[in-house]
């Protein structure tokens, strides 16, 4: 518990040392968020673009060995 209460303080102190003029960067979490979205929707096109092209070999497979 002490430790916690020390590096607190330390960060605190880190904190205040900072001019004004400078910014304290957070990240956005909304762009994040709409980030991780993209990259699952981008993610399930290439599932899809994946699966289409097998299912249509295996259909076609099918197809030619019902019809000999």
């Amino acid at each position: 518990m002490i430790e916690l209460l020390d590096y607190m303080q330390a960060q605190k102190k880190i904190v205040s040392e900072i001019s004004p003029q400078e910014e304290v960067l957070r990240p956005n979490i909304d762009h994040l968020i709409k980030r991780i979205i993209e990259e699952r929707r981008q993610e399930k096109r290439n599932t899809i673009m994946l699966v289409i092209p097998v299912l249509l070999v295996i259909v076609a497979l099918f197809y030619f060995y019902t019809q000999n």
